[in-house]
């Protein structure tokens, strides 16, 4: 660690320059004009670079679809590493974006459609017996619910 600290030292000033200032709203556009492109292989990693709500824990906020993981492996015996599959996913889905979206096949772009999509993170699993992954998923999003699809 003390050998990380004069690499560091330098950008301290970057990180502490703006405590204090007021910022206008042309400040605010200018710095959203100059730094507001995201860039497919930039940011924080949801599935194609969606709005991320705790879905589960935030039951008021409102959405069409959700995508939310099942990190679970505990199916396998030799090979496991499926808990892996949700972070691949949306790292795999990095390319998409409101900007980059368009399906051709379906002549729909999905998150320009007038729905609402959310990544919700994942779905916490303890060990649980296999046969009962898809309930515990099912009661996450409250049992009985017509409107709910697992796929």
């Amino acid at each position: 660690m003390r050998s990380l600290l004069p690499l560091l030292l330098p950008f301290l000033p970057l990180v502490f320059s703006h405590a204090g200032r007021e910022y206008t709203e042309e400040d605010i556009s200018n710095l959203r004009e100059k730094w507001a492109l995201d860039y497919p292989f930039a940011g924080i990693s949801t599935f194609a670079h969606l709005q991320h709500v705790y879905c589960l824990t935030e039951p008021h906020e409102k959405f069409d679809i959700a995508i939310l993981g099942a990190p679970f492996d505990t199916a396998v015996t030799y090979r496991p590493g499926a808990r892996f599959g949700p972070r691949a996913i949306r790292a795999a889905s990095a390319r998409q974006g409101e900007t980059r979206g368009y399906n051709v096949r379906a002549d729909i772009n999905p998150y320009l459609s007038g729905v609402k999509i959310l990544d919700c993170g994942d779905s916490m699993f303890r060990l649980f017996p296999d046969g009962k992954v898809t309930g515990r998923l099912t009661g996450d999003w409250g049992a009985g619910s017509s409107d709910i699809t697992i796929r």
